[in-house]
């Protein structure tokens, strides 16, 4: 088992001088290890064990890193009072049960605020700018993301929005002053229907104009034999690769199906694009379901924002008619409408055997592991399919069972995992304890950032009570709704060549994937190293520019040692995750700083946010 991490804490770290800069540099070399965190973190801190402790003190720490663990996957960050709550829950009812209990409690909590509704308050109470005018989107978000209740629905729909993915960066020119208001209307929906089931979210995005803009089957003409041209195929081809089926068939346990030669089968040829085209053409624009516009007239509202409120409509006279094979032979017979057409594409792909293991293994990736085993995504699908434990009904595709069997299932909550690894170089490993690599994910930059507000209880300085954060989510690449591609921020598969992940691909035969760190770099080492900043100012106006203020932590903390603050701010922050040795060692930096308590604080913030056991999730 490669374990850098601990090999880096045998060498004595020179002490930096804080105030000097020092500190910094600490930093950046914390930071820079987050690339081997999944090979070496331990599942549980051993500084629980490594001071004298009673028993009642050690169930304690192990019940607040349950509860710190389960909330960082299942919400947008959590505060340490609502940390110990569930620790409590899970102490009298059992890990699982208090779990299930918070799930469930969540899935009957509706959308606290309405994206849309804020922006356009927040719009007119600022007066807002063109240079200003996304803050409309992204202060409403930030509000919701910290603030708002429906944390489980709120980080489903995140999820969502890097599955059904669709970019700001579609609108150019003028339009960008009205694409925040079109941006939170999607966010809205998927927000909203978060606990729906995949059929109908299908419907939903299928439907967006925003989609329909991005994805380019707005205003799709069916093909015109005498012009020469054809059905537009780009949201044909995303619907079948993204958003249900996937390239690939998979047996229920997401493993590849392979033909007689030993070759990958595929799920659609190049043809079967063309042809499901076909269904997605005559979608146009609409201001009123319920009154008529001629598709010439609706065409010249591309840049009218109320056009984009409603979803699509279909223009029979602009629909292909004719008959539609589907990839597996069934028939779309001709002469239907538009809308049945697409009902029963729709219907055909949420149905489809590939749906259940490619879009599980897709959420588990966004909730709690980079590397889910194939066990894993079984049970998964096996909710996803209507017969999991979870299930409340046989209908296909329900979110609620789905989300459930992530966030209960054992390699999540218990990230112990018995089962055997094939590497990539034949050789077989059995991983039966918390050595396994596999488990757990590097954080995006984005929950990271709102775990760190959320866990602080970032609160507002206007007298309105919202916090607006602008765009903090462009400084570490991850802008919300704005991926480069429609393959999101990163790649789902993406495999580092390079560092101790990289190396152990080469010499061990680790298989590993860890999209999130395609996406790092020297620039969001350097926005993560001003969380220092944030927190020594106890506001977020130094970096943001924004209001917002971090006082709780400090009245809270002010009688406590360097090191109990320290060992706290890991528990709810890390899971209990860091070593006891670096325990000492930050503690150490930070002793020898000779700041005030204030400055303790802030420098033991500092270096938690910044070290890997706060960057990876196990």
């Amino acid at each position: 088992m490669i374990n850098p991490m601990n090999e880096t804490y045998t060498k004595k770290i020179s002490p930096p001088s804080i105030k000097s800069g020092g500190a910094i540099n600490f930093l950046r070399r914390l930071v820079g290890m987050i690339s081997v965190g999944l090979l070496s973190i331990p599942l549980t801190s051993s500084h629980a064990d490594s001071v004298k402790t009673t028993a009642s003190d050690v169930t304690t720490h192990q019940t607040r890193a349950k509860a710190s663990r389960f909330l960082a996957q299942a919400s947008m960050g959590a505060t340490g009072p609502e940390i110990n709550t569930l620790a409590k829950r899970i102490k009298n009812i059992g890990h699982y049960e208090a779990c299930e209990e918070w799930i469930d409690k969540q899935f009957a909590i509706e959308a606290e605020t309405n994206l849309h509704e804020l922006g356009l308050y927040l719009y007119d109470a600022d007066t807002n700018t063109f240079g200003k005018v996304l803050n409309n989107f992204y202060h409403p978000w930030w509000h919701c993301a910290i603030n708002d209740s429906d944390q489980l629905r709120f980080r489903t729909a995140f999820a969502l929005s890097q599955i059904f993915v669709v970019s700001q960066n579609y609108w150019a020119g003028d339009w960008g002053t009205y694409k925040w208001s079109i941006a939170s209307r999607y966010f809205d929906k998927l927000r909203d229907n978060a606990f729906t089931t995949h059929r109908n979210l299908l419907e939903i995005v299928t439907y967006d104009p925003l989609m329909g803009g991005y994805l380019t089957h707005l205003y799709n003409e069916k093909a015109d034999e005498a012009a020469g041209t054809l059905a537009d195929e780009n949201y044909a081809r995303e619907v079948m690769q993204l958003f249900s089926c996937g390239v690939y068939a998979l047996e229920t346990n997401g493993e590849v199906i392979l033909d007689n030669e030993g070759a990958p089968v595929e799920n659609y040829t190049n043809d079967d694009v063309q042809e499901l085209a076909q269904v997605f053409t005559g979608f146009a624009l609409t201001l009123d379901p319920n009154r008529s516009f001629t598709w010439e007239y609706s065409m010249t509202k591309l840049l009218t924002a109320a056009w984009y409120y409603n979803p699509m409509i279909m223009y029979e006279d602009h629909h292909d008619q004719s008959e539609k094979i589907l990839p597996d032979g069934t028939v779309i017979p001709a002469e239907n409408t538009g809308e049945v057409d697409v009902s029963l594409a729709l219907d055909w792909l949420a149905s489809h055997p590939s749906t259940a293991p490619h879009f599980s293994r897709l959420l588990i990736k966004r909730f709690t592991s980079s590397n889910p085993s194939s066990g894993y995504i079984q049970r998964v699908a096996n909710h996803w399919n209507g017969t999991g434990p979870y299930c409340t009904s046989n209908e296909k595709g329900d979110m609620k069972a789905v989300i459930k069997a992530i966030l209960l299932d054992s390699e999540a909550r218990e990230a112990v995992v018995d089962r055997s690894r094939t590497l990539n170089n034949g050789n077989k490993l059995v991983y039966t304890n918390a050595s396994d690599p596999y488990v757990g994910k590097v954080k995006e930059p984005i929950l990271k950032m709102t775990q760190f507000y959320n866990f602080l209880e970032l609160t507002s300085t206007n007298p309105d009570g919202y916090i607006r954060l602008g765009n903090n989510s462009r400084a570490v690449a991850q802008e919300i709704l704005f991926a480069n591609s429609v393959f999101n921020f990163y790649s789902s598969e993406y495999a580092p060549s390079s560092g101790p992940i990289g190396m152990a691909r080469e010499t061990i035969g680790y298989d590993l994937t860890a999209p999130e760190i395609e996406i790092l770099s020297d620039s969001i080492v350097d926005e993560f190293e001003r969380v220092n900043e944030i927190a020594l100012n106890k506001e977020t106006s130094a970096v943001s520019g924004e209001s917002g203020v971090l006082e709780k932590i400090y009245s809270m903390k002010q009688n406590q040692t360097v090191s109990e603050i320290v060992g706290y701010l890991d528990l709810m922050l890390c899971g209990g995750q860091t070593p006891y040795a670096m325990i000492l060692d930050m503690t150490e930096q930070i002793e020898n700083s000779g700041g005030t308590k204030d400055e303790q604080i802030a420098d033991a913030i500092a270096l938690i946010v910044a070290s890997p056991f706060y960057s990876v999730s196990r």
